[in-house]
């Protein structure tokens, strides 16, 4: 992230807000363009939380409840392709499943070493049978969570993926009304 990028980012954060905030505490946490520090981590996140951020409040016990490390060195630059066509998030889609039926992340594409991050699709899954995707994202997985960095537009082969699925859908409706 270019240095005017996080002084722009910084000053939404200090005019309070909340996902600059979180943004801001991801960023120390991890090392993101700036040196990492758990101090700066926590302090973001807890105003992040303090307004009800529900991500940072997640991250935020994530925090607290870990043992302090050595600091990694700063990362480098992440590639500028691999955030060109980004949308920022401001709510973490839902990855709930209840009996195998819900929202799933499936797969890993495009890398980025600069962040540690990839773009990976959001799915509706029924018995975790990825049906519809409903998104695709730029995260950072860290454990069973994912931190959302941004929305990528849809593979071509995700629109044709949607488009069999309303294909076979319609299909099963209209042979239902017709027996």
């Amino acid at each position: 992230m270019a240095e005017s990028s996080i002084s722009a980012l910084r000053q939404a954060a200090e005019q309070g807000d909340a996902n600059a905030q979180y943004r801001l505490a991801i960023m120390y946490h991890k090392g993101l363009g700036v040196a990492q520090d758990s101090g700066q981590a926590q302090e973001w996140c807890s105003k992040a939380a303090g307004q009800g951020h529900a991500d940072a409040k997640f991250l935020l016990d994530g925090l607290k409840s870990r043992r302090s490390s050595p600091p990694r060195p700063v990362k480098k630059e992440p590639e500028p392709e691999a955030f060109a066509d980004l949308t920022p998030v401001t709510k973490a889609p839902s990855l709930f499943t209840l009996n195998g039926i819900g929202f799933k992340m499936y797969g890993s594409s495009d890398y980025d070493p600069g962040t540690d991050s990839y773009l990976t699709t959001h799915y509706l899954v029924f018995m975790l049978l990825p049906l519809l995707p409903t998104g695709r994202f730029r995260v950072i997985r860290d454990g069973n969570t994912y931190q959302f960095l941004g929305k990528a537009p849809l593979r071509m082969i995700d629109k044709l993926h949607i488009a069999a699925f309303i294909f076979l859908f319609a299909s099963f409706l209209f042979a239902g009304r017709h027996h």
